[in-house]
């Protein structure tokens, strides 16, 4: 409960419990010296519900409460006056006023309710003297309770001023070392939560004390169901290998090892695992460090840097190897159309010759294409709307001869624009080249939804189709020049797609399931940061 409020309900409850006690008690007595005590009971439950609902209101702050505090001063010095002036047995509810303020204000307000109460008690005490004391009285007994009552007044005045000074000593200090110990979570902690690298802390007696996001993560488990578990417990499964390398740790030098891992969905995962001791002031206690990096984005890196290496070389290879070939199939292919029309006489000889010279152009057309792929020309680049693209191919694909009734295609256009820096006919020939794909894939009925993405500075268009499907071992194959799985698909439509994006600073992305669909989805940069997240 916050401080405000708990004060708020503590002044009835021990008005309630000082005071109802001291009531019946007195019930036998004047009703004009029990009534006072029933006021004071009541002023202290409306000043509660008073500054209740002042802080329903939002009203809070210093000023808030110094004047419930004051107000709780007053109240007391009421209590205190109709219950035995400075004799009365709860002038020690002084010291929680004290403490109120000390604890509540800054130093300064907390100085000054002590000098409020002070005052007060001295007030009091000034008047009972003046009732009780008379001087009429032997001069040696009258200077006797004097010096007895200044002295009771002098002793309480100085605790008053030495609890105040002790709280707010002891206050600063703790709200100093508070403040510091933040500083330190906010460093330590903070790196922790946020860092990619997976935590983990266990004890000497193998039980699990920390457990950072990224650990959830990478091993795929909740934290409520780790921490405070035995690793051997939780790694026993899936997990056997790191619960292995973790018991075999010999506690004396850091250890580290790749390990391949299984994750929720039957997969594979490649991490690296760094396990050293937990040490303090070079003094080990028996506990374990453990540091997990999943390397599956990294590996993703390496193998594509790897293929575009390799493509890079065979493309140049292939392009010389091309022209070669391109120059002598001109000269075939200028031969062959004149013999042609030299024995026009002689049928079979000329159907020969015709086929000769079809497929002559059919490998001519091919290596076109290819060099198309190799040399995609740098055309004019500028600020476009992808959706207005989009929008022209999907109208366009509608009357290819590929396109049939039986294909249902789904298009959910955002109403915000999506601006990108692109060349336009060349995105439109990757969005018809996914298109023809799943064409291919679908076959003569199928559905294709094609959906508006955003991740970070970056716009998704993604194509999903519920044809036959990927296998897996051929998503790594499928943007290679010539890979196609189909007898009339030349197998550069998706390498020329991949090509022309990746020269937009972009990237295209393939999920796919065998007999359930595939999704392409094009990423390319946006101009404009300032738009919707999601779509």
């Amino acid at each position: 409960m916050p401080p405000r409020r708990l004060i708020i309900v503590l002044r009835p409850i021990i008005a309630t419990l000082v005071l109802g006690p001291e009531i019946y008690f007195r019930r036998n007595d004047p009703f004009s010296q029990v009534f006072p005590l029933v006021v004071i009971i009541l002023i202290s439950y409306f000043v509660s519900i008073i500054f209740y609902l002042i802080l329903k209101t939002g009203r809070r702050g210093t000023v808030h409460d110094f004047v419930q505090t004051v107000s709780d001063t007053v109240i007391i010095t009421g209590l205190v006056n109709f219950t035995g002036s400075i004799n009365s047995p709860y002038t020690l509810l002084y010291f929680l006023n004290i403490v109120e303020g000390s604890l509540s204000l800054r130093p300064t307000g907390s100085f000054t309710i002590t000098t409020i109460a002070t005052t007060s008690f001295i007030v009091l005490g000034i008047v009972w003297m003046n009732r009780h004391l008379s001087p009429e009285v032997d001069t040696l007994t009258f200077n006797v309770e004097m010096v007895h009552y200044f002295l009771k007044v002098f002793i309480f005045i100085l605790f008053f001023y030495l609890a105040t000074a002790l709280i707010t000593y002891f206050k600063e200090r703790f709200t100093a070392g508070s403040l510091a110990l933040e500083d330190v979570l906010m460093t330590t902690d903070d790196i922790l939560e946020n860092i990619n690298s997976g935590i983990i802390t266990i004890d000497k007696s193998g039980k699990i004390k920390h457990f950072n996001p990224a650990a959830m993560t990478i091993l795929s488990l909740d934290k409520k169901r780790v921490m405070g578990e035995s690793y051997k417990e939780v790694f026993s499964s899936r997990l056997k290998k790191l619960s292995d390398l973790i018991t075999n740790f010999s506690n004396e030098e850091k250890e580290q090892k790749r390990l391949e891992i299984a994750d929720d969905d039957g997969g594979k995962m490649l991490v690296m695992v760094t396990i050293s001791a937990m040490m303090r002031e070079n003094i080990g206690y028996g506990g374990k460090l453990i540091n997990i990096v999943d390397l599956t984005v990294e590996e993703e890196i390496q193998k594509r840097l790897r293929t575009a290496d390799r493509m890079k070389t065979a493309l140049e290879l292939s392009a010389g190897i091309a022209h070669e070939i391109r120059n002598p199939l001109a000269s075939v292919q200028g031969a062959i159309e004149v013999i042609t029309r030299e024995i026009k006489s002689n049928e079979r000889v000329e159907k020969l010759v015709t086929l000769v010279l079809k497929e002559t152009k059919r490998l001519n057309n091919i290596i076109e294409r290819f060099l198309q792929f190799v040399r995609i020309p740098q055309r004019e680049r500028k600020n476009a709307d992808i959706t207005l693209v989009l929008r022209d191919v999907v109208e366009l694909i509608k009357n290819h001869p590929m396109y049939n009734k039986g294909i249902e295609i789904n298009t959910e256009f955002p109403q915000e624009q999506y601006i990108v820096f692109i060349d336009p006919e060349q995105i439109k020939q990757v969005f018809l080249n996914i298109l023809l794909n799943s064409f291919t894939a679908v076959e003569k009925e199928g559905k294709i939804e094609i959906c508006f993405l955003k991740k970070d500075n970056y716009c998704g268009i993604a194509f999903n189709d519920n044809g036959i499907g990927i296998e897996k071992e051929y998503i790594d194959k499928i943007f290679q020049p010539f890979f196609s799985k189909t007898q009339r698909g030349s197998g550069l439509g998706l390498s020329v797609a991949h090509r022309i994006i990746e020269q937009h600073k972009g990237e295209i992305t393939v999920e796919s399931k065998k007999e359930k669909g595939s999704t392409f989805t094009v990423w390319l940069p946006l101009v404009n940061k300032h738009l919707p997240q999601s779509h």
